[in-house]
């Protein structure tokens, strides 16, 4: 049986972090059966926009790549009320030339987060919304080990953000990546359309 997705009340504006595995597809195919209307961003060169809500930003990107992104949402009437963030779901050692895997890590959710939400105070600033970043392999759970521990800073701007700016709820969710990808795929739909959620959270053994 599979889970019993909530179905969100009214169509919303989504913005779609997509990952490089796979995992985006899944959860955009899932929001748009749901009347979600969803924008995605994928990772490039530079900051693109390719039309019908499809977006490319470097995962090295400054607040003023986001804040550019965000005011590209803004004059197509697409400003998300909630952001789904998968960029630091990877696996494997994938780096741009001349940076490491500890810099692209950190691009990827410390940093990329953090100047998201510098644009989104710039831009945004009385924008209601729900910010939810997935990682893998960050947190340890018992004895088992942490593969990538420099993912856990990403907590960092996950507790701050709704400090600093109210208007706005974040959480963190940590996975482990498995062979097959549907199964987490529909946690992460649910994850993402629930209401609220802890603020730091790891799953194991599907939950």
């Amino acid at each position: 049986i599979g889970p019993q997705w909530p179905v969100a009340p009214a169509a919303q504006s989504w913005l779609v972090f997509a990952d490089d595995l796979g995992l985006a597809p899944r959860v955009i195919e899932g929001l748009r059966a749901r009347g979600q209307r969803v924008a995605v961003v994928e990772i490039g060169d530079s900051f693109a926009d390719k039309g019908e809500g499809r977006f490319t930003l470097p995962v090295e990107s400054d607040r003023e790549g986001y804040e550019m992104l965000l005011a590209a949402l803004a004059a197509q009437e697409m400003v998300p009320q909630r952001i789904l963030h998968l960029w630091s779901v990877t696996q494997g050692a994938k780096f741009r030339p001349g940076s490491s895997l500890l810099n692209s890590q950190l691009e990827r959710g410390f940093f990329g987060l953090l100047h998201l939400a510098q644009a989104l105070g710039a831009e945004l600033p009385d924008a209601k919304l729900d910010l939810i970043a997935v990682c893998n392999d960050a947190l340890r759970v018992g004895d088992e080990a942490a593969p990538s521990p420099e993912k856990a800073t990403a907590a960092g701007p996950i507790r701050v953000i709704p400090h600093e700016m109210p208007n706005i709820r974040a959480r963190l969710v940590d996975v482990r990546v498995p062979k097959h990808l549907d199964a987490l795929a529909a946690n992460l739909l649910e994850e993402a359309l629930a209401p609220q959620g802890a603020a730091v959270a790891a799953w194991r053994e599907g939950r």
